[in-house]
């Protein structure tokens, strides 16, 4: 059988008279279809006593094509010009009955007359994939050759630049990274328990799923948004400083797009897809596209090089499972801070992804999260860059675990990730640096080298951390702690203020106003409570310092903060209490408190 498949954004059939003794008997009637794959095919006398098994190959190779260019509207032509050699009518007749019904279960069909002469009028669409041809017999279709991937190696470099098969090397002062090892080698402990970081996030009513809305999708309370917003900031505030420039870029891009719709084979169950009228369009889940198409439309020289393009995606979007939606790790609207760099060549992309790791580094400080580091390669890049993982480690200043696969079938050949452990012996992987050799070639991506020649570059993909996931790992961070907190710089109130009765409100509110002035984040538990209720309240609410105010304080020229961590009690003047909160936030954005400062005002969330 023959095939020719043609993505149409209409057809029109309109049956003439008809052409042989079997034409079927039909209405004499126009028939369009708008938005269709048409199928034209011709059966060949090879296919006569083969009906069903050439059926089923007409079944899978029209699924194949739908499924690239994205379209349900299947339209059965015969069309017998084809081929030289057909078969006879009612061969031919019972292949298209055969392939119409069980395509029917998952397509619209629609069967042109057969057997008729038929006059018909369409429209191609014109991509690269709109016209497609294929020919095939009743035997089984060959199935693509798939290379049967080794089993990854596992290793591990000392902080001396040792490397070591991960089965023999002494984890027993790293214990992080030899719960990491044994996830990653099936050795997994818990699989179904819901994250510990969820009950946290409830508690301190910063975000919950949206019940209006697909599981996994977030509605994020003034808290929640104050953490994130901080982190975005925090993020993107790092990035500028290391040269990165900001753009932005569509959420939704075309189906239709040939290099696009090439670069989304691999990731096509995740999408969300989106019908604009007739235009098909999907949600990214990443900021490449748009900064690829930007890079591929610049008249880029080596002058320009090393190129570092920054998105803060917001919001990118990944089509997760029920279960596998939970809490911050994984949800289906997500942000992610994006910076892709473009390098002259892979020796050129390997030094700037050491400064890059560098930066990654720097960044994660600002978590006070502890995170274990994989470095995952191909087995060739890992043979030629044993030295270049010595800097990566001398970096580092820990052992990193080492995972070598005989091939990608990525676009990167190396990348690092940043894991954190969660309370279930689960990985959260936030930060990444990827050397991606195949996306400047496939997007077209060029630059004019010293002597004037074109050439294609290597691009360097970089995370600085996925704000959910980062957000997610800061919160299993406090589970097994006595007294958790927030980072400083990350809780919605640094300093409560706590008067012992209504009479000395304004006195707080005199505290409030200077501490304010500091750019400190202070509010006040104006509600009619006990002294030991206010304190008790602001402990569940894990708020960092307070303060107790009365007579006795009020008199005094320091003021009793309570720290929440350690437990103590010290006496500091106002400008000692600055001078604290400056310090533990140095380096790091500051927003004003996202509620308001009289407890009592305050709404409830949940």
């Amino acid at each position: 059988m023959k095939i020719l498949a043609l993505h149409s954004d209409f057809i029109e059939i309109e049956p003439k008279k008809k052409a042989i003794k079997q034409a079927e008997d039909i209405k004499k009637e126009k028939i369009i279809v708008k938005d269709c794959l048409v199928v034209l095919s011709a059966s060949q006398k090879a296919d006569e006593g083969k009906e069903k098994a050439v059926a089923k190959r007409l079944v899978n190779e029209i699924k194949d094509i739908s499924e690239k260019v994205g379209t349900k509207n299947v339209v059965l032509y015969p069309y017998v010009h084809l081929v030289s050699d057909p078969s006879n009518p009612k061969s031919a007749k019972e292949i298209l009955d055969l392939a119409a019904k069980d395509l029917k279960k998952n397509y619209k069909v629609t069967s042109a007359p057969f057997g008729w002469y038929k006059a018909f009028n369409l429209k191609c669409k014109g991509h690269p994939l709109s016209e497609l041809s294929r020919e095939f017999g009743g035997e089984s279709k060959v199935e693509k050759v798939e290379r049967k991937r080794p089993p990854a190696v596992y290793k591990v470099m000392a902080a001396s630049g040792k490397i070591t098969d991960a089965k023999k090397f002494k984890f027993s002062k790293h214990p992080l990274l030899e719960s990491f090892y044994n996830y990653e080698t099936g050795n997994r402990k818990t699989k179904d328990l819901a994250p510990p970081h969820l009950k946290i996030m409830h508690m301190h009513d910063l975000c919950d799923n949206e019940p209006a809305s697909e599981f996994g999708n977030l509605r994020w309370y003034p808290a929640g948004t104050f953490i994130k917003r901080q982190l975005e900031n925090y993020i993107s505030q790092k990035v500028h400083a290391f040269g990165g420039l900001e753009v932005e870029t569509p959420i939704m891009y075309s189906l239709d797009d040939p290099i696009i719709s090439k670069f989304l084979e691999a990731f096509s169950e995740r999408q969300f897809k989106v019908l604009s009228g007739k235009k098909k369009l999907f949600l990214r889940y990443a900021a490449c596209f748009g900064q690829f198409m930007i890079k591929k439309d610049m008249p880029l020289s080596y002058k320009n090089l090393p190129l570092k393009m920054y998105e803060l995606s917001k919001y990118a979007f990944r089509r997760e499972q029920r279960g596998e939606a939970v809490g911050l790790k994984r949800a289906c609207a997500f942000t992610m801070p994006d910076m892709h760099t473009v390098c002259k060549d892979l020796k050129h992309a390997k030094e700037e992804f050491i400064k890059q790791h560098e930066f990654e580094m720097d960044v994660a400080k600002g978590y006070g999260v502890e995170y274990s580091l994989v470095y995952r390669m191909t087995n060739e890049f890992f043979q030629n860059s044993k030295d270049w993982l010595k800097k990566m480690v001398k970096i580092w200043k820990k052992p990193m675990l080492l995972e070598i696969l005989d091939y990608s079938d990525q676009y990167w050949i190396v990348k690092n990730n940043y894991v954190y452990m969660d309370n279930l012996g689960r990985p959260i992987e936030t930060q990444t640096v990827q050397i991606d050799v195949q996306n400047a070639q496939r997007y077209g991506i060029e630059y004019i080298d010293k002597t004037g020649k074109q050439k294609t570059p290597v691009i360097l993909h970089m995370s600085p951390g996925g704000i959910e996931r980062v957000l997610a790992g800061i919160l299993e961070n406090t589970v097994d702690k006595k007294n958790p907190v927030f980072p400083l710089w990350l809780s919605p109130t640094q300093v409560r203020i706590c008067p012992v009765s209504d009479k000395f409100i304004k006195d707080a509110e005199k505290i409030s106003n200077q501490l304010e002035k500091e750019r400190i984040r202070v509010d006040i538990d104006d509600r009619v409570e006990s002294i030991g209720k206010k304190i008790s309240g602001a402990q569940k609410e894990w708020i960092p310092a307070v303060i107790v105010i009365g007579e006795k304080e009020k008199k005094a020229k320091k003021l009793p903060l309570r720290f929440r961590e350690s437990g103590k009690i010290k006496d500091m003047s106002l400008a000692e209490i600055a001078k604290w909160v400056k310090k533990e936030c140095s380096g790091k954005p500051f927003r004003p408190l996202p509620l308001p400062n009289m407890l009592s005002k305050r709404p409830i969330f949940s």
